[in-house]
């Protein structure tokens, strides 16, 4: 709801959202959630407790993401002073320091280094006091809480939090592909029995690609930009949660989606926002053709099939593309020009948002219900086998003084071009030959900060003309050929591809 206000620069739900942050620290004054009873969840049966009683991270992260999306949108403090709380809990279960070996809630000791790295930056995915499991999920909202606190308070401590759970997260959980594993165990290095902690889902990738996406922006550091070009291809190219047409199969869509509107909207990549825009407007014209049930502003759980039943779980869901679709307009609108039929067909798309956003949050009960349901969501589709091997790289460290970097080596090295193909199916596989063709993508470790200089620059403008027999064509062009097959049809002119209208 802070969202839609924020970007349709309005405080139509500012009384709600205020109502909602309220509730929460009413039960709970420092965000902590120290009692919450979650029975037979399998995070806190890590911990091998009788009791199951216990916190886990993502839950008062989640609320401070909230209460700073609210501070952006409304300016007031009070919604800043409960982002800087959900902060400081998160803090106290994150390793801060190389000798570290123990926290404070934790009875068990654990490795300051794995694999000859530091642990520093990792966050604790429950309060269970034998449960030593660090996860992607709770790094990764740590992760983007510290990097927004930075981002609107330029306060040094906030940026080196960020840094450093940035430099966790590429140490340690990230796979060859680029993809961000569930967690390691802190004292064995590693999955858990059967494999536990290995597996892919993508509210971890969403949430690196949004705090990495931050950190670009901030830092002008182009190793984190490179890093966060490779995970947002790869998010999509070589992932297990998107159909042979592009569209999100789990139902866990909040964080690929805000990571991927962060991408679009702190990036100076054309071309990586011309793929973002294109893989978004997917999304979208998928909820609205396929989720909505017979074409209304209520929705069903999935966005690969027509849906006749809606649910509330839906609703949250198809909100996070229903609003943040509205960002990829949002650049491109004007108030000089006089009215033209292009403009007007613009503000005729903002208006269908606008309306069909409208329309679904007159389902929604409140900002609580929606982010706890998201947060048990994604433990459901954490159960799914690791698709790609951990390898071991070698260290990379962000969190260096000398973050800010001029040199362009690394920028934009991730070609956001693309083959052409007869189906939809074989360019879908044709765009991941073509990545995996380039040696500046896949299985190339990024270097330390100090040895960017040494590489040689890529360049920006992509691959032109021929390529190992294949013809290459523009981004725009790729926009619309998986719009068309999408749609049956495409309007030119259209980026992203025209929205439905409901009927």
């Amino acid at each position: 709801m802070a969202r839609f206000d924020q970007l349709t620069n309005q405080t139509t739900y500012k009384d709600e959202v205020w109502s909602a942050l309220l509730k929460v620290e009413s039960g709970n004054p420092l965000f902590s959630f120290e009692t919450v009873s979650i029975p037979f969840n399998t995070v806190c049966l890590r911990a091998w407790s009788h009791d199951l009683s216990c916190l886990q991270l993502q839950e008062t992260l989640i609320y401070g993401h909230a209460a700073i999306q609210a501070y952006q949108t409304y300016n007031e403090m009070n919604y800043l002073t409960y982002a800087e709380k959900s902060w400081l809990t998160g803090s106290g279960y994150a390793i801060k320091s190389p000798d570290q070996i123990t926290i404070s809630g934790k009875n068990s000791t654990f490795e300051t280094e794995c694999n000859g790295t530091s642990m520093v930056g990792g966050v604790f995915e429950t309060t269970a006091e034998n449960d030593l499991y660090i996860g992607g999920t709770s790094t990764g909202y740590f992760l983007v809480l510290s990097s927004l606190l930075a981002n609107v308070t330029s306060n040094q401590t906030y940026l080196d939090t960020a840094l450093q759970s940035a430099d966790f997260i590429q140490n340690h959980l990230t796979n060859s592909n680029n993809l961000v594993i569930d967690g390691i165990f802190a004292d064995i290095c590693g999955p858990g029995s059967n494999n536990q902690g290995a597996a892919l889902s993508s509210p971890n990738s969403g949430l690196a690609i949004e705090g990495l996406s931050i950190l670009t922006s901030m830092t002008q550091n182009d190793t984190i930009q490179t890093w966060m070009e490779k995970t947002l291809s790869s998010s999509v190219l070589d992932s297990s949660w998107n159909n042979g047409n592009g569209i999100m199969i789990e139902n866990t869509h909040f964080n690929i989606i805000t990571g991927y509107v962060a991408a679009f909207e702190h990036s100076t990549n054309s071309d990586l926002q011309q793929f973002t825009k294109g893989y978004l407007s997917i999304q979208y014209n998928a909820v609205l053709g396929n989720a909505a049930i017979n074409g209304s502003v209520t929705y069903g759980d999935l966005w690969t099939e027509p849906q006749k039943k809606n649910s509330d779980s839906g609703q949250i869901s198809a909100l996070s593309i229903l609003v943040n679709a509205m960002a990829l307009n949002k650049g491109n609108d004007t108030t000089s020009p006089p009215d033209s039929p292009s403009s007007s067909s613009k503000r005729n798309v903002t208006g269908i948002i606008v309306g069909s956003i409208t329309g679904s949050l007159g389902f929604i009960l409140g900002v609580v219900a929606a982010f706890i349901y998201l947060h048990k969501r994604h433990h459901k589709d954490q159960e799914r086998s690791l698709q790609s091997p951990i390898v071991t790289t070698p260290p990379h460290s962000y969190y260096d003084n000398s973050y800010t970097s001029t040199d362009t080596s690394y920028q934009n090295s991730v070609n956001f071009r693309y083959h052409t193909t007869e189906t939809l199916s074989d360019l879908w596989e044709n765009e991941k030959e073509s990545l995996q063709d380039s040696s500046s993508i896949q299985h190339v470790p990024l270097p330390n900060l100090s040895s960017i200089t040494d590489q040689h620059p890529v360049s920006h403008g992509g691959m032109q003309g021929e390529e190992g027999g294949r013809r290459v064509i523009p981004t725009e062009q790729l926009i619309r050929m998986l719009a068309g097959r999408m749609q049956g049809e495409v309007q030119d002119g259209d980026l992203p591809p025209a929205y439905h209208t409901h009927q």
